[in-house]
């Protein structure tokens, strides 16, 4: 047993507030893949600090709405745009981590054309977390790799590439 409080204390009491995005681009498809993966226990928190309740995503009590709540609340917090110009995202589903600690959310941006400036604006879980980072990874053209690190005081950031 307190093997069992010592590995729920590992996975899930952290003291630090982060978030890790891939973005990648898909030239023969000309569009964007997206995954965030998002520590459960932190976006369970907000959403009960937001009048949602608990969700209890990817876990057997998962809630009806839980999926719905999602994608609304990533809807609100979450904005792309291609070449300065505003793009709709579609959702496409969640999983969970391997260590059960995160979700996986996926993200699909279609009909990108030419990539040559992307604008991520990412808010997720900063209402909840002073300390909240996005650490973005992002395969672009050519496969060109960049990052950004989006925070409180900076919630968007822009990459540019040459055509």
């Amino acid at each position: 047993m307190l093997a069992g409080l010592a590995l729920y204390l590992f996975l899930f009491a952290h003291d630090i507030h982060l978030s890790m995005m891939e973005v990648e681009y898909v030239a023969e498809r000309q569009a964007l893949q997206i995954t965030e993966s998002i520590f459960l226990d932190d976006l369970d928190f907000t959403f009960e600090d937001l009048g949602f309740g608990k969700q209890f995503l990817c876990t057997e009590m998962e809630t009806d709405t839980a999926e719905a709540v999602l994608h609304a609340y990533m809807s609100e917090r979450l904005s792309f745009s291609i070449n300065g110009e505003p793009v709709l995202w579609e959702f496409i589903g969640k999983e969970i981590s391997p260590d059960l600690a995160s979700v996986y959310v996926h993200i699909y941006i279609p009909n990108v054309g030419t990539l040559e400036s992307l604008t991520i604006e990412n808010s997720v879980l900063f209402e909840k977390y002073d300390d909240q980072k996005t650490i973005v990874h992002i395969k672009g053209p050519n496969r060109k790799k960049d990052y950004l690190v989006l925070h409180s005081r900076e919630r968007s950031g822009t990459i540019t590439y040459k055509p």
